[in-house]
Protein backbone atom coordinates (compact mmCIF):
# COMPACT_ATOMS: atom_id res chain seq x y z
CA UNK A 1 0.00 0.00 0.00
CA UNK A 2 1.30 3.44 -0.96
CA UNK A 3 1.53 5.77 2.00
CA UNK A 4 0.20 9.31 1.98
CA UNK A 5 3.73 10.71 1.92
CA UNK A 6 4.68 8.62 -1.09
CA UNK A 7 1.45 9.61 -2.89
CA UNK A 8 2.35 13.22 -2.37
CA UNK A 9 5.82 12.64 -3.78
CA UNK A 10 4.41 10.85 -6.85
CA UNK A 11 1.92 13.68 -7.40
CA UNK A 12 4.68 16.30 -7.17
CA UNK A 13 6.86 14.23 -9.53
CA UNK A 14 4.03 13.94 -12.09
CA UNK A 15 3.26 17.64 -11.88
CA UNK A 16 6.94 18.46 -12.26
CA UNK A 17 7.12 16.38 -15.47
CA UNK A 18 4.05 18.20 -16.86
CA UNK A 19 5.54 21.56 -15.93
CA UNK A 20 8.81 20.67 -17.66
CA UNK A 21 6.91 19.68 -20.82
CA UNK A 22 5.01 22.97 -20.82
CA UNK A 23 8.20 24.94 -20.29
CA UNK A 24 9.93 23.06 -23.11
CA UNK A 25 7.06 23.91 -25.47
CA UNK A 26 7.23 27.56 -24.45
CA UNK A 27 11.00 27.67 -24.87
CA UNK A 28 10.93 25.98 -28.27
CA UNK A 29 7.82 27.80 -29.54
CA UNK A 30 8.71 29.99 -32.47
CA UNK A 31 5.84 32.22 -33.65
CA UNK A 32 7.78 33.11 -36.78
CA UNK A 33 8.12 29.44 -37.70
CA UNK A 34 4.40 28.99 -37.03
CA UNK A 35 3.60 31.75 -39.49
CA UNK A 36 5.71 30.06 -42.20
CA UNK A 37 2.97 27.38 -42.57
CA UNK A 38 0.70 29.90 -44.28
CA UNK A 39 0.02 29.21 -47.97
CA UNK A 40 -0.54 31.98 -50.50
CA UNK A 41 -2.99 31.61 -53.39
CA UNK A 42 -5.19 33.67 -55.70
CA UNK A 43 -8.98 33.56 -55.56
CA UNK A 44 -11.17 33.16 -58.71
CA UNK A 45 -11.97 36.88 -58.47
CA UNK A 46 -8.30 37.79 -58.63
CA UNK A 47 -7.42 38.89 -55.11
CA UNK A 48 -4.62 37.31 -53.10
CA UNK A 49 -5.45 35.09 -50.15
CA UNK A 50 -3.36 33.47 -47.44
CA UNK A 51 -4.66 30.18 -46.06
CA UNK A 52 -3.89 28.48 -42.76
CA UNK A 53 -5.74 25.53 -41.23
CA UNK A 54 -8.36 25.83 -43.97
CA UNK A 55 -9.12 29.49 -43.23
CA UNK A 56 -8.34 32.10 -45.92
CA UNK A 57 -7.63 35.76 -45.21
CA UNK A 58 -7.12 38.58 -47.74
CA UNK A 59 -3.67 40.02 -48.29
CA UNK A 60 -2.89 43.58 -47.23
CA UNK A 61 -2.30 44.55 -50.87
CA UNK A 62 -5.68 43.14 -51.92
CA UNK A 63 -7.48 45.12 -49.22
CA UNK A 64 -5.63 48.29 -50.29
CA UNK A 65 -6.41 47.69 -53.97
CA UNK A 66 -10.10 46.90 -53.56
CA UNK A 67 -10.76 49.83 -51.21
CA UNK A 68 -8.84 52.43 -53.23
CA UNK A 69 -10.67 55.73 -53.57
CA UNK A 70 -12.30 56.57 -56.91
CA UNK A 71 -9.89 59.42 -57.69
CA UNK A 72 -6.80 57.20 -57.56
CA UNK A 73 -8.57 54.47 -59.50
CA UNK A 74 -9.49 56.94 -62.22
CA UNK A 75 -5.91 58.23 -62.33
CA UNK A 76 -4.63 54.70 -62.93
CA UNK A 77 -7.19 54.05 -65.66
CA UNK A 78 -6.35 57.37 -67.30
CA UNK A 79 -2.65 56.49 -67.27
CA UNK A 80 -3.39 53.12 -68.91
CA UNK A 81 -5.35 54.80 -71.69
CA UNK A 82 -2.63 57.37 -72.39
CA UNK A 83 0.25 54.88 -72.32
CA UNK A 84 -0.29 51.84 -74.48
CA UNK A 85 3.01 50.38 -73.30
CA UNK A 86 2.11 50.69 -69.60
CA UNK A 87 2.03 46.91 -69.04
CA UNK A 88 5.57 46.59 -70.40
CA UNK A 89 6.64 49.57 -68.33
CA UNK A 90 5.10 48.16 -65.15
CA UNK A 91 6.77 44.82 -65.84
CA UNK A 92 10.13 46.62 -65.80
CA UNK A 93 9.13 48.39 -62.59
CA UNK A 94 8.18 45.11 -60.92
CA UNK A 95 11.47 43.54 -61.99
CA UNK A 96 13.46 46.40 -60.49
CA UNK A 97 11.29 46.40 -57.36
CA UNK A 98 11.85 42.65 -56.89
CA UNK A 99 15.60 43.16 -57.23
CA UNK A 100 15.61 45.96 -54.66
CA UNK A 101 13.50 43.92 -52.20
CA UNK A 102 15.81 40.93 -52.57
CA UNK A 103 18.88 43.10 -51.96
CA UNK A 104 17.35 44.58 -48.79
CA UNK A 105 16.17 41.16 -47.59
CA UNK A 106 19.68 39.72 -47.93
CA UNK A 107 21.12 42.69 -46.05
CA UNK A 108 18.53 42.43 -43.26
CA UNK A 109 19.16 38.69 -42.90
CA UNK A 110 22.92 39.28 -42.71
CA UNK A 111 23.62 37.29 -45.86
CA UNK A 112 25.33 40.19 -47.62
CA UNK A 113 26.95 43.33 -46.27
CA UNK A 114 26.72 46.98 -47.20
CA UNK A 115 28.88 50.07 -46.82
CA UNK A 116 28.20 53.76 -46.34
CA UNK A 117 27.76 54.24 -50.09
CA UNK A 118 24.46 52.36 -49.93
CA UNK A 119 21.49 54.72 -50.54
CA UNK A 120 19.95 53.79 -47.18
CA UNK A 121 23.13 53.32 -45.14
CA UNK A 122 22.27 56.22 -42.81
CA UNK A 123 18.96 54.57 -41.91
CA UNK A 124 20.34 51.04 -41.58
CA UNK A 125 23.17 52.27 -39.35
CA UNK A 126 20.55 53.24 -36.76
CA UNK A 127 19.26 49.67 -36.43
CA UNK A 128 20.38 47.63 -33.43
CA UNK A 129 18.78 44.39 -34.62
CA UNK A 130 16.56 43.08 -37.40
CA UNK A 131 13.59 41.31 -35.81
CA UNK A 132 11.62 40.36 -38.94
CA UNK A 133 12.48 40.30 -42.63
CA UNK A 134 10.12 39.29 -45.46
CA UNK A 135 7.90 37.65 -42.87
CA UNK A 136 4.61 36.12 -43.97
CA UNK A 137 1.89 36.69 -41.38
CA UNK A 138 -1.68 35.49 -40.88
CA UNK A 139 -3.82 37.15 -38.22
CA UNK A 140 -7.35 35.92 -37.63
CA UNK A 141 -8.08 38.67 -35.10
CA UNK A 142 -7.27 41.46 -37.57
CA UNK A 143 -8.69 39.59 -40.57
CA UNK A 144 -5.48 40.20 -42.51
CA UNK A 145 -2.51 38.36 -43.96
CA UNK A 146 0.56 39.39 -45.92
CA UNK A 147 4.31 39.69 -45.99
CA UNK A 148 6.05 42.40 -44.00
CA UNK A 149 9.29 43.81 -45.42
CA UNK A 150 10.93 44.43 -42.07
CA UNK A 151 10.73 45.12 -38.37
CA UNK A 152 13.83 46.45 -36.62
CA UNK A 153 14.77 47.15 -33.04
CA UNK A 154 16.45 50.47 -32.29
CA UNK A 155 19.25 51.01 -29.71
CA UNK A 156 16.72 52.36 -27.17
CA UNK A 157 14.63 49.19 -27.45
CA UNK A 158 11.86 50.70 -29.60
CA UNK A 159 10.56 48.85 -32.65
CA UNK A 160 10.35 50.42 -36.11
CA UNK A 161 8.29 49.05 -38.99
CA UNK A 162 10.06 49.23 -42.35
CA UNK A 163 8.60 49.04 -45.86
CA UNK A 164 10.55 49.13 -49.13
CA UNK A 165 9.23 50.84 -52.24
CA UNK A 166 10.58 51.81 -55.66
CA UNK A 167 9.47 54.60 -57.93
CA UNK A 168 10.39 55.90 -61.36
CA UNK A 169 9.06 59.36 -60.45
CA UNK A 170 9.89 61.66 -57.56
CA UNK A 171 7.23 61.20 -54.88
CA UNK A 172 6.07 63.31 -51.95
CA UNK A 173 4.80 62.13 -48.57
CA UNK A 174 1.23 63.09 -49.49
CA UNK A 175 1.35 60.61 -52.38
CA UNK A 176 2.07 57.80 -49.90
CA UNK A 177 -1.33 57.79 -48.21
CA UNK A 178 -2.15 54.22 -49.29
CA UNK A 179 1.39 53.12 -48.44
CA UNK A 180 0.82 54.50 -44.95
CA UNK A 181 -2.44 52.52 -44.64
CA UNK A 182 -0.44 49.46 -45.62
CA UNK A 183 1.96 50.17 -42.75
CA UNK A 184 -1.02 50.47 -40.41
CA UNK A 185 -2.23 47.02 -41.45
CA UNK A 186 1.19 45.43 -40.92
CA UNK A 187 1.36 47.15 -37.52
CA UNK A 188 -1.98 45.60 -36.58
CA UNK A 189 -0.79 42.11 -37.51
CA UNK A 190 2.64 42.33 -35.89
CA UNK A 191 1.28 43.63 -32.60
CA UNK A 192 -1.36 40.90 -32.66
CA UNK A 193 1.11 38.08 -33.35
CA UNK A 194 4.27 39.17 -31.53
CA UNK A 195 4.98 40.68 -28.15
CA UNK A 196 6.12 44.07 -29.49
CA UNK A 197 4.84 47.63 -29.56
CA UNK A 198 5.73 49.53 -32.72
CA UNK A 199 6.69 53.13 -31.99
CA UNK A 200 7.31 54.45 -35.50
CA UNK A 201 7.61 53.42 -39.14
CA UNK A 202 9.48 54.39 -42.27
CA UNK A 203 9.12 53.85 -45.98
CA UNK A 204 12.47 53.55 -47.73
CA UNK A 205 11.74 54.41 -51.35
CA UNK A 206 14.32 54.18 -54.10
CA UNK A 207 13.82 56.66 -56.93
CA UNK A 208 15.48 55.16 -60.00
CA UNK A 209 15.94 55.70 -63.72
CA UNK A 210 13.67 53.30 -65.62
CA UNK A 211 15.91 53.28 -68.68
CA UNK A 212 18.99 51.82 -67.01
CA UNK A 213 17.96 51.06 -63.42
CA UNK A 214 20.41 53.53 -61.92
CA UNK A 215 19.59 55.20 -58.62
CA UNK A 216 18.50 58.83 -58.77
CA UNK A 217 18.02 59.37 -55.06
CA UNK A 218 16.74 57.63 -51.92
CA UNK A 219 13.52 58.90 -50.35
CA UNK A 220 12.60 58.33 -46.69
CA UNK A 221 9.10 58.98 -45.34
CA UNK A 222 8.43 58.67 -41.59
CA UNK A 223 5.42 58.25 -39.30
CA UNK A 224 5.84 58.73 -35.55
CA UNK A 225 3.75 56.98 -32.89
CA UNK A 226 0.86 59.47 -32.90
CA UNK A 227 0.75 59.53 -36.69
CA UNK A 228 0.77 55.73 -36.72
CA UNK A 229 -2.26 55.66 -34.44
CA UNK A 230 -4.19 57.77 -36.95
CA UNK A 231 -2.97 55.54 -39.80
CA UNK A 232 -3.98 52.40 -37.92
CA UNK A 233 -7.50 53.70 -37.39
CA UNK A 234 -7.79 54.37 -41.12
CA UNK A 235 -6.45 50.88 -41.80
CA UNK A 236 -9.15 49.33 -39.62
CA UNK A 237 -11.81 51.24 -41.55
CA UNK A 238 -10.38 49.96 -44.85
CA UNK A 239 -10.47 46.38 -43.57
CA UNK A 240 -14.11 46.85 -42.55
CA UNK A 241 -14.87 48.33 -45.96
CA UNK A 242 -13.27 45.32 -47.66
CA UNK A 243 -15.15 42.88 -45.43
CA UNK A 244 -18.42 44.65 -46.21
CA UNK A 245 -17.70 44.26 -49.92
CA UNK A 246 -16.84 40.57 -49.81
CA UNK A 247 -18.72 39.55 -46.63
CA UNK A 248 -15.75 37.94 -44.89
Amino acid sequence: MITGGLQSLLFLFTMSIQLIRILMKLLTYNPIAQQSKVEANTSPTGFRLYTKDGVSLPSVTSVISYTMDDYKRQMIESYKQKHQDCEELWAKCRKFGDRFHLEMELIMKGQVGYDNSHPFADEMNTWAEVSLSEQTMWSIRTGLAGTCDGLVRLPNGDYRLIDFKTTMKNKTRSYCSDYAIQLGMYKMMIEDLYDVKITDSKILMLHYNISDGSTIKPLVFSWDYKQLQVVEEKARLRVKQYNDLFMF
